[in-house]
Protein backbone atom coordinates (compact mmCIF):
# COMPACT_ATOMS: atom_id res chain seq x y z
CA UNK A 1 0.00 0.00 0.00
CA UNK A 2 1.75 3.28 -1.02
CA UNK A 3 0.52 7.09 -1.00
CA UNK A 4 -1.45 7.02 -3.70
CA UNK A 5 -3.76 3.90 -2.77
CA UNK A 6 -4.26 5.85 0.25
CA UNK A 7 -5.10 9.08 -1.70
CA UNK A 8 -6.91 7.68 -3.90
CA UNK A 9 -9.69 5.89 -1.45
CA UNK A 10 -9.46 8.72 1.00
CA UNK A 11 -12.40 10.14 1.87
CA UNK A 12 -12.30 13.70 1.88
CA UNK A 13 -10.14 13.99 -1.36
CA UNK A 14 -13.03 11.99 -2.98
CA UNK A 15 -15.55 13.94 -1.86
CA UNK A 16 -13.92 17.55 -2.98
CA UNK A 17 -11.97 15.71 -6.08
CA UNK A 18 -13.41 17.09 -9.85
CA UNK A 19 -14.95 14.18 -11.24
CA UNK A 20 -15.46 14.39 -14.78
CA UNK A 21 -17.16 11.85 -16.77
CA UNK A 22 -17.40 12.02 -20.54
CA UNK A 23 -21.19 12.62 -21.17
CA UNK A 24 -23.24 9.33 -21.96
CA UNK A 25 -25.10 9.62 -25.27
CA UNK A 26 -28.59 7.10 -25.77
CA UNK A 27 -29.97 6.97 -28.80
CA UNK A 28 -33.40 8.09 -28.88
CA UNK A 29 -36.19 6.47 -30.77
CA UNK A 30 -36.85 6.93 -34.40
CA UNK A 31 -38.77 9.79 -35.19
CA UNK A 32 -41.76 8.93 -37.40
CA UNK A 33 -42.79 12.14 -38.80
CA UNK A 34 -42.48 16.20 -37.37
CA UNK A 35 -44.24 16.49 -33.63
CA UNK A 36 -44.06 12.77 -32.76
CA UNK A 37 -41.97 13.97 -30.21
CA UNK A 38 -41.48 17.64 -28.65
CA UNK A 39 -39.98 19.10 -25.91
CA UNK A 40 -40.98 22.15 -23.85
CA UNK A 41 -39.83 24.59 -21.73
CA UNK A 42 -39.50 28.22 -19.94
CA UNK A 43 -37.32 30.84 -20.49
CA UNK A 44 -38.12 33.58 -17.22
CA UNK A 45 -38.75 35.73 -15.35
CA UNK A 46 -38.12 38.37 -17.39
CA UNK A 47 -38.52 41.69 -15.70
CA UNK A 48 -39.26 45.29 -17.43
CA UNK A 49 -42.60 44.77 -19.34
CA UNK A 50 -45.13 47.22 -18.91
CA UNK A 51 -47.86 44.61 -20.01
CA UNK A 52 -46.82 42.34 -16.79
CA UNK A 53 -45.27 39.27 -19.23
CA UNK A 54 -42.90 37.48 -17.10
CA UNK A 55 -42.28 34.52 -19.07
CA UNK A 56 -41.61 32.57 -22.62
CA UNK A 57 -43.10 28.98 -22.92
CA UNK A 58 -41.48 27.41 -25.49
CA UNK A 59 -41.75 24.01 -27.35
CA UNK A 60 -39.23 22.31 -30.24
CA UNK A 61 -39.86 19.64 -32.63
CA UNK A 62 -37.39 17.32 -32.42
CA UNK A 63 -37.84 15.73 -35.74
CA UNK A 64 -37.90 19.39 -37.45
CA UNK A 65 -36.68 21.90 -34.90
CA UNK A 66 -39.39 24.04 -35.34
CA UNK A 67 -40.27 26.00 -32.31
CA UNK A 68 -43.23 27.30 -31.27
CA UNK A 69 -43.49 30.09 -28.27
CA UNK A 70 -45.81 32.20 -26.63
CA UNK A 71 -45.37 34.81 -24.13
CA UNK A 72 -47.01 34.60 -20.63
CA UNK A 73 -47.95 36.57 -17.12
CA UNK A 74 -47.57 33.52 -15.45
CA UNK A 75 -46.46 29.86 -15.66
CA UNK A 76 -49.39 27.86 -13.77
CA UNK A 77 -50.47 24.70 -14.80
CA UNK A 78 -53.66 26.02 -16.76
CA UNK A 79 -51.32 28.88 -19.10
CA UNK A 80 -48.95 25.53 -19.88
CA UNK A 81 -52.21 23.52 -20.51
CA UNK A 82 -53.49 26.10 -22.49
CA UNK A 83 -50.43 26.81 -24.33
CA UNK A 84 -50.03 23.13 -25.44
CA UNK A 85 -53.68 22.68 -26.75
CA UNK A 86 -54.27 26.02 -28.48
CA UNK A 87 -50.49 26.14 -30.13
CA UNK A 88 -49.30 22.78 -30.47
CA UNK A 89 -52.12 20.49 -30.19
CA UNK A 90 -54.89 21.76 -32.41
CA UNK A 91 -52.55 23.09 -35.02
CA UNK A 92 -50.02 19.85 -35.54
CA UNK A 93 -51.73 17.14 -33.79
CA UNK A 94 -50.94 15.76 -30.62
CA UNK A 95 -47.52 14.26 -30.10
CA UNK A 96 -46.81 11.20 -29.03
CA UNK A 97 -44.10 12.31 -26.34
CA UNK A 98 -43.65 15.20 -24.69
CA UNK A 99 -40.00 15.76 -22.80
CA UNK A 100 -40.04 18.51 -19.91
CA UNK A 101 -38.01 18.77 -16.42
CA UNK A 102 -39.47 18.48 -13.68
CA UNK A 103 -40.70 22.12 -13.27
CA UNK A 104 -43.87 22.51 -11.37
CA UNK A 105 -45.42 23.59 -13.92
CA UNK A 106 -44.96 21.13 -15.98
CA UNK A 107 -45.68 17.85 -13.39
CA UNK A 108 -49.39 18.29 -12.20
CA UNK A 109 -52.86 17.12 -12.41
CA UNK A 110 -54.35 19.20 -15.38
CA UNK A 111 -50.79 18.67 -17.92
CA UNK A 112 -51.02 14.97 -16.72
CA UNK A 113 -55.13 14.75 -17.28
CA UNK A 114 -54.41 16.08 -20.88
CA UNK A 115 -51.91 13.91 -21.94
CA UNK A 116 -53.91 10.99 -20.32
CA UNK A 117 -56.98 12.12 -22.89
CA UNK A 118 -54.90 12.47 -25.63
CA UNK A 119 -52.74 8.98 -24.82
CA UNK A 120 -49.58 11.58 -25.20
CA UNK A 121 -46.57 10.25 -22.79
CA UNK A 122 -44.39 12.06 -20.90
CA UNK A 123 -40.59 11.82 -20.63
CA UNK A 124 -39.31 13.85 -17.44
CA UNK A 125 -35.41 14.82 -17.58
CA UNK A 126 -33.11 14.33 -14.25
CA UNK A 127 -33.09 17.04 -11.37
CA UNK A 128 -30.91 19.64 -11.74
CA UNK A 129 -29.57 18.54 -15.62
CA UNK A 130 -31.39 20.64 -18.03
CA UNK A 131 -28.81 18.78 -20.77
CA UNK A 132 -31.24 16.21 -20.63
CA UNK A 133 -33.76 18.64 -22.54
CA UNK A 134 -30.70 19.82 -24.32
CA UNK A 135 -32.39 20.66 -27.77
CA UNK A 136 -35.31 23.05 -26.38
CA UNK A 137 -32.45 25.09 -23.88
CA UNK A 138 -30.45 25.99 -27.21
CA UNK A 139 -33.64 26.82 -29.01
CA UNK A 140 -34.07 29.39 -25.82
CA UNK A 141 -30.78 30.69 -25.91
CA UNK A 142 -30.53 31.31 -29.83
CA UNK A 143 -34.69 33.10 -29.56
CA UNK A 144 -33.68 35.11 -26.25
CA UNK A 145 -30.31 36.56 -28.53
CA UNK A 146 -33.00 37.74 -31.13
CA UNK A 147 -35.24 38.75 -28.95
CA UNK A 148 -32.06 40.71 -27.28
CA UNK A 149 -30.94 42.53 -30.81
CA UNK A 150 -34.73 43.54 -31.32
CA UNK A 151 -35.34 45.31 -28.24
CA UNK A 152 -31.67 47.49 -27.85
CA UNK A 153 -32.24 47.02 -24.09
CA UNK A 154 -35.52 48.51 -24.05
CA UNK A 155 -37.74 45.98 -22.09
CA UNK A 156 -41.09 47.79 -21.80
CA UNK A 157 -42.26 45.77 -24.75
CA UNK A 158 -40.21 42.95 -25.20
CA UNK A 159 -42.92 40.21 -25.31
CA UNK A 160 -44.17 42.00 -28.68
CA UNK A 161 -40.60 40.70 -29.94
CA UNK A 162 -41.25 36.96 -29.36
CA UNK A 163 -43.28 36.11 -32.59
CA UNK A 164 -40.87 37.87 -35.16
CA UNK A 165 -37.22 36.42 -33.26
CA UNK A 166 -38.46 32.98 -33.37
CA UNK A 167 -39.71 33.81 -37.28
CA UNK A 168 -36.22 34.82 -37.37
CA UNK A 169 -34.83 31.72 -35.70
CA UNK A 170 -37.09 29.13 -37.70
CA UNK A 171 -36.05 30.26 -41.31
CA UNK A 172 -32.37 30.16 -40.49
CA UNK A 173 -30.49 27.19 -42.13
CA UNK A 174 -29.13 24.82 -39.75
CA UNK A 175 -25.57 24.20 -40.03
CA UNK A 176 -26.35 19.97 -39.93
CA UNK A 177 -29.24 19.79 -41.32
CA UNK A 178 -28.59 22.56 -44.02
CA UNK A 179 -31.90 23.31 -44.41
CA UNK A 180 -34.14 25.18 -41.97
CA UNK A 181 -36.99 24.32 -39.34
CA UNK A 182 -39.34 25.68 -41.78
CA UNK A 183 -38.58 24.39 -44.32
CA UNK A 184 -38.07 20.42 -43.18
CA UNK A 185 -42.00 21.28 -41.44
CA UNK A 186 -43.54 22.76 -44.61
CA UNK A 187 -41.48 21.74 -47.21
CA UNK A 188 -41.14 25.03 -48.92
CA UNK A 189 -39.03 28.03 -48.82
CA UNK A 190 -39.54 30.62 -46.41
CA UNK A 191 -41.05 34.08 -47.24
CA UNK A 192 -39.25 36.42 -46.04
CA UNK A 193 -40.98 39.17 -43.76
CA UNK A 194 -39.60 42.16 -46.38
CA UNK A 195 -40.10 40.09 -49.53
CA UNK A 196 -42.81 40.28 -51.96
CA UNK A 197 -45.35 37.33 -50.65
CA UNK A 198 -47.45 37.78 -53.43
CA UNK A 199 -44.74 36.04 -56.33
CA UNK A 200 -44.97 32.74 -54.84
CA UNK A 201 -49.08 33.01 -55.49
CA UNK A 202 -48.69 33.62 -58.73
CA UNK A 203 -45.86 30.99 -59.20
CA UNK A 204 -47.92 27.98 -57.85
CA UNK A 205 -51.53 29.00 -59.95
CA UNK A 206 -49.29 29.38 -63.12
CA UNK A 207 -48.09 25.99 -62.62
CA UNK A 208 -51.15 24.68 -61.89
CA UNK A 209 -52.09 22.20 -59.11
CA UNK A 210 -50.85 18.85 -60.13
CA UNK A 211 -47.06 20.83 -60.90
CA UNK A 212 -47.13 22.09 -57.65
CA UNK A 213 -47.98 19.21 -55.78
CA UNK A 214 -45.68 16.88 -57.62
CA UNK A 215 -42.97 19.32 -56.70
CA UNK A 216 -43.85 19.37 -53.38
CA UNK A 217 -43.47 15.46 -53.18
CA UNK A 218 -39.97 15.71 -54.34
CA UNK A 219 -38.96 18.31 -52.43
CA UNK A 220 -40.73 16.26 -49.06
CA UNK A 221 -38.43 13.22 -50.50
CA UNK A 222 -35.50 15.01 -50.48
CA UNK A 223 -36.28 16.87 -46.85
CA UNK A 224 -36.78 13.27 -45.57
CA UNK A 225 -33.74 12.02 -46.74
CA UNK A 226 -31.21 14.96 -45.27
CA UNK A 227 -33.54 14.63 -42.09
CA UNK A 228 -32.25 10.59 -42.24
CA UNK A 229 -28.72 11.47 -43.44
CA UNK A 230 -28.37 13.37 -40.31
CA UNK A 231 -29.52 10.96 -37.86
CA UNK A 232 -27.42 8.10 -39.47
CA UNK A 233 -24.52 10.72 -38.78
CA UNK A 234 -25.67 11.81 -34.87
CA UNK A 235 -25.24 7.85 -34.73
CA UNK A 236 -22.47 7.23 -36.49
CA UNK A 237 -21.54 10.21 -34.18
CA UNK A 238 -22.91 7.75 -30.88
CA UNK A 239 -20.63 5.10 -31.89
CA UNK A 240 -17.15 6.51 -32.36
CA UNK A 241 -17.73 8.14 -28.44
CA UNK A 242 -16.25 5.82 -25.91
CA UNK A 243 -18.73 6.18 -22.74
CA UNK A 244 -17.92 4.68 -19.29
CA UNK A 245 -18.23 1.38 -19.11
CA UNK A 246 -18.39 1.92 -15.12
CA UNK A 247 -22.40 1.67 -14.66
CA UNK A 248 -24.13 0.57 -11.53
CA UNK A 249 -25.88 -1.26 -10.05
CA UNK A 250 -28.63 -2.49 -7.37
CA UNK A 251 -27.09 -2.00 -4.09
CA UNK A 252 -24.18 -0.40 -5.41
CA UNK A 253 -23.20 2.59 -2.98
CA UNK A 254 -22.36 5.85 -5.00
CA UNK A 255 -21.48 9.34 -4.22
CA UNK A 256 -23.88 12.04 -5.55
CA UNK A 257 -22.62 15.53 -6.92
CA UNK A 258 -23.67 18.33 -5.05
CA UNK A 259 -25.85 20.72 -7.68
CA UNK A 260 -24.41 24.23 -7.89
CA UNK A 261 -27.11 25.99 -6.76
CA UNK A 262 -26.51 24.18 -3.56
CA UNK A 263 -23.06 24.39 -3.20
CA UNK A 264 -21.11 27.20 -1.57
CA UNK A 265 -17.26 28.12 -1.46
CA UNK A 266 -14.88 25.69 0.51
CA UNK A 267 -17.41 22.97 0.91
CA UNK A 268 -17.54 19.51 -0.09
CA UNK A 269 -18.85 18.93 -3.41
CA UNK A 270 -19.84 15.19 -3.38
CA UNK A 271 -22.64 13.62 -0.91
CA UNK A 272 -22.83 10.47 0.18
CA UNK A 273 -23.00 7.48 0.45
CA UNK A 274 -26.32 6.49 -1.22
CA UNK A 275 -27.45 3.11 -2.43
CA UNK A 276 -28.80 2.60 -5.54
CA UNK A 277 -32.18 1.19 -5.50
CA UNK A 278 -33.19 1.14 -9.19
CA UNK A 279 -31.71 1.29 -12.42
CA UNK A 280 -34.11 3.75 -14.44
CA UNK A 281 -32.45 3.23 -18.22
CA UNK A 282 -30.91 6.08 -20.34
CA UNK A 283 -28.70 7.09 -17.86
CA UNK A 284 -30.90 7.90 -14.88
CA UNK A 285 -30.40 5.97 -11.22
CA UNK A 286 -32.84 6.15 -8.20
CA UNK A 287 -30.74 6.53 -4.94
CA UNK A 288 -31.60 6.24 -1.07
CA UNK A 289 -29.55 8.32 1.00
CA UNK A 290 -29.03 7.19 4.72
CA UNK A 291 -32.45 8.34 5.76
CA UNK A 292 -33.96 6.47 3.53
CA UNK A 293 -35.05 9.19 0.96
CA UNK A 294 -35.11 8.78 -2.71
CA UNK A 295 -34.25 10.77 -6.06
CA UNK A 296 -33.64 10.09 -9.43
CA UNK A 297 -29.61 11.05 -10.48
CA UNK A 298 -28.03 11.40 -14.07
CA UNK A 299 -25.06 8.63 -14.34
CA UNK A 300 -22.35 12.06 -14.98
CA UNK A 301 -23.64 13.09 -11.28
CA UNK A 302 -22.48 9.84 -9.75
CA UNK A 303 -19.17 8.43 -8.61
CA UNK A 304 -18.67 5.08 -6.88
CA UNK A 305 -18.27 4.70 -3.41
CA UNK A 306 -14.66 3.74 -2.95
CA UNK A 307 -14.18 1.13 0.11
CA UNK A 308 -12.28 3.83 2.75
CA UNK A 309 -9.43 2.85 4.26
CA UNK A 310 -9.92 2.80 8.68
CA UNK A 311 -7.59 5.28 9.34
CA UNK A 312 -6.68 4.16 13.11
CA UNK A 313 -6.19 0.62 12.02
CA UNK A 314 -4.49 1.43 9.22
CA UNK A 315 -2.07 3.63 10.67
CA UNK A 316 -1.43 1.01 13.66
CA UNK A 317 -0.54 -1.96 10.99
CA UNK A 318 1.73 0.82 8.84
CA UNK A 319 3.62 1.78 12.29
CA UNK A 320 4.55 -1.70 12.76
CA UNK A 321 5.87 -2.66 9.45
CA UNK A 322 9.61 -1.10 11.25
CA UNK A 323 9.16 -1.94 15.12
CA UNK A 324 6.51 0.71 15.99
CA UNK A 325 8.17 4.01 13.96
CA UNK A 326 5.91 5.43 11.43
CA UNK A 327 6.30 5.07 7.58
CA UNK A 328 6.26 8.38 4.99
CA UNK A 329 3.00 6.76 4.24
CA UNK A 330 1.93 6.86 8.04
CA UNK A 331 3.17 10.63 8.35
CA UNK A 332 1.62 11.87 5.18
CA UNK A 333 -1.58 10.20 6.79
CA UNK A 334 -1.26 11.94 9.91
CA UNK A 335 -1.02 15.45 8.13
CA UNK A 336 -3.73 14.67 5.55
CA UNK A 337 -6.51 13.66 8.22
CA UNK A 338 -7.82 15.14 10.84
CA UNK A 339 -7.25 13.01 14.07
CA UNK A 340 -9.07 14.70 16.54
CA UNK A 341 -12.43 12.43 17.59
CA UNK A 342 -14.29 15.41 18.47
CA UNK A 343 -14.69 16.18 15.02
CA UNK A 344 -15.96 13.18 13.70
CA UNK A 345 -19.64 13.30 13.67
CA UNK A 346 -22.03 10.22 13.28
CA UNK A 347 -22.89 10.70 9.81
CA UNK A 348 -19.09 10.69 9.16
CA UNK A 349 -18.95 7.11 11.15
CA UNK A 350 -21.74 5.98 9.04
CA UNK A 351 -19.26 7.11 5.84
CA UNK A 352 -16.97 5.03 7.15
CA UNK A 353 -18.64 2.05 4.80
CA UNK A 354 -16.55 -0.94 5.74
CA UNK A 355 -13.36 -1.82 6.56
Amino acid sequence: MDVKEFIRKCDICIRNKKYVLKAIIFRTENLMYPFYRVGIDTVGPIVGSSNGFKYILVCTDYYSRYTITRPVKNKSAKTVANFLIDDVITKHGPPRVIQSDRGLEFLNEVVSEVCCILSIRRSVTAGYNPKCNGLVERSNGLICIRITKMIRNNLMNWEQYVPLATYAYNISPMKRLKFSPFEILFNRTPVLINSDTMSNLVKIKSEGFIDYKMRRDEHKNEMDAVVSDARNKELNREDQIKASNDEFGVNDLVLVKIPKVHQRKLMETWDGPCNVVRVCGKGGYEVADLEGKTRIVNRKDLQRAEQYFDKDEWLSHEEGKVLGEPTLVANLCLCHCDTSETSVSENNIKRKLFK
